[in-house]
């Protein structure tokens, strides 16, 4: 019997997608005031769309613009210090309202930095859901998932088994530790998702929806 539910954020309960994209937005504002160009926007959704991985380093070079490492990291800044964009999934509140009232434990467990983390809980209200709301990167960077610290953290506050918990979340990171103890492991496949998983081979079952959770436990 489930008795306690980890959920992860970004992708799982919010539009990592929806994020990323206005913080691109922001950084492309700032890459046409320091360097006199245009559509620096459109052009990184262009190249975030084929693939995420040193987008501003790919974006001087398509642009044919000389760069030095301070501008990546300036730019690298101005993207983690942007005001995040906050985007629930339609399912979300509906969701974890009737797993509360279920008397279902839930903790919220996701990497990221602190702040930008933090900032997205606030701006997305979710704390009034959560037993437990735990952010590694307070404790630093070595305790991100899929380190076992947090897990123990949730499992000792709850009270509970691995084999009463549930693991919901949308990246292999977000089952390594869970499948290795026991929990049961349920990808969430979002329409807008952003990285690649296999979900067969890591996670116990798909869902499409927090709706097929709800309904079961």
């Amino acid at each position: 019997m489930i008795k306690g539910i980890i959920f992860d954020l970004d992708g799982t309960l919010i539009s990592e997608r929806e994020y990323i994209l206005g913080c691109l937005e922001n950084s492309g504002a700032f890459i046409e005031r320091a360097f006199g160009t245009r559509d620096a926007y459109s052009k990184l959704k262009y190249l975030f769309e084929i693939k995420w991985e040193n987008i501003f380093n790919r974006y001087f070079e398509l642009e044919k613009i000389p760069y030095t490492e301070i501008d990546i990291r300036n730019l690298i800044k101005v993207y983690r210090e942007t005001d995040p964009v906050v985007k629930l999934y339609p399912d979300v509140i509906h969701a974890l309202n009737l797993l509360k009232n279920k008397g279902i434990k839930l903790a919220l467990f996701t990497n990221g930095y602190f702040g930008v983390q933090n900032r997205k809980i606030e701006k997305a209200d979710l704390e009034q859901f959560f037993d437990l709301i735990i952010i590694p990167d307070e404790q630093g960077r070595e305790y991100w998932k899929p380190n076992q610290w947090g897990y123990d953290q949730i499992l000792h506050k709850f009270d509970i088994g691995p084999e009463e918990t549930m693991a919901v979340g949308d990246m292999d990171n977000d089952f390594i530790i869970p499948k290795e103890t026991g929990m049961e492991c349920v990808y969430i496949l979002r329409d807008d998702r952003i990285k690649g998983l296999c979900p067969e081979t890591t996670a116990d079952r798909i869902i499409h929806s927090l709706t097929e959770i709800e309904m079961e436990v």
